[in-house]
C-alpha cells in the first residue's frame, strides 16, 4: 500500500475510533441521564403520596381545632353572661374541652427531605415547585408552634389557675381517644365522635382564667388560619407535583 493511501486509511482509522468513544460517551450519558430521570420520578411520586397524606392530617386538624374554638368560645361567651359570679356550671365535656384537649398537627416530610438530600430536587423543572417543598419543614413548623403556644398556655396557666377549684374526670379523655380505629391518628378516630359525659361541674370566672382561655383561643384561632392557609399550598405542591411526574 502507497504512503498516502495508508495515511488516509489511518486517519479514516483514527476518526471511527473517536466517533466511536464519543458515541460511547453520549449513550453512557444518556443512559446516566434516564436512569436519574426515573429515580426522580419514583421519589416525586413518594413526594406526592406524603404531601396527599398531609392534607388529610391537616384536614381533620382544622376540624379538632374547631371544636377546641367552639368549646373556648362558649366557654367565654357563658363566663361574660354570668355577670361577676364566681362559679359556673357547665358541661364536663365543655370544660375538659376548652382547659385539657390538646393535640397537634403531626406530618411526614421524609419523603421531601429524600428528595433534597439526594440533590435530586435541583432536577426539578418547576421553580416554584423546588422553593415550595424546600420550604414546607419550615411552613409546617409554624403551624405546630401556634398548636404548641395553645397548648403551653393550658399546661402552664390554665391549669395552676385552675388548681383544686374544678375537679375533672379526666377519664373522660381516656375514653375519649382510646376510641377503636387502628391505624388513625386520634384526630382521625375522633372526628366525628361526640365527647363522652359525666354530667356538669362548676367552673370559675376570675378574669385571670378569663384572660388565659382567652389567649389560648387566640393562638388556636391563629393556628387554625395558618393550617387552611397550609391544606392551600399543599394542594398547590400536590397539583405541580403531579405536573412535573408528567413531564
Amino acid at each position: 500500500m502507497s504512503q498516502p493511501r495508508r495515511a488516509s486509511a489511518l486517519f479514516l482509522e483514527g476518526v471511527v475510533i473517536v466517533v466511536s468513544i464519543l458515541l460511547a460517551f453520549f449513550l453512557e450519558g444518556w443512559g446516566e441521564d434516564r436512569d436519574l430521570a426515573r429515580e426522580l420520578r419514583q421519589e416525586l411520586i413518594s413526594v406526592r403520596t406524603e404531601l396527599e397524606r398531609n392534607r388529610e392530617l391537616v384536614a381533620v386538624e382544622i376540624v379538632a381545632i374547631d371544636r377546641q374554638i367552639s368549646g373556648l368560645s362558649a366557654l367565654v361567651q357563658t363566663i361574660d353572661a354570668a355577670g361577676g359570679a364566681g362559679l359556673i356550671t357547665v358541661p364536663d365535656t365543655l370544660a375538659w374541652l376548652s382547659t385539657g384537649w390538646n393535640l397537634s398537627l403531626n406530618p411526614s416530610i421524609g419523603a421531601v427531605t429524600a428528595l433534597i438530600a439526594s440533590g435530586r430536587l435541583a432536577r426539578v423543572q418547576q421553580a416554584e415547585l423546588r422553593i415550595g417543598l424546600a420550604g414546607l419543614d419550615e411552613a409546617l413548623a409554624d403551624v405546630i408552634e401556634e398548636e404548641l403556644y395553645a397548648r403551653q398556655i393550658a399546661m402552664e396557666h390554665l391549669a395552676p389557675l385552675l388548681g383544686q377549684s374544678i375537679r375533672l374526670d379526666y377519664s373522660i379523655g381516656n375514653e375519649f381517644f382510646q376510641s377503636a380505629g387502628e391505624g388513625l391518628t386520634v384526630q382521625e378516630r375522633v372526628r366525628a365522635q361526640p365527647f363522652p359525659s359525666r354530667g356538669m361541674v362548676e367552673f370559675p370566672t376570675t378574669l385571670p382564667i378569663r384572660n388565659a382561655i382567652t389567649l389560648r383561643l387566640a393562638w388556636l384561632s391563629s393556628g387554625r388560619s395558618e393550617l387552611a392557609s397550609l391544606r392551600t399550598r399543599l394542594d398547590d405542591l400536590i397539583a405541580m407535583t403531579t405536573d412535573e411526574i408528567g413531564r
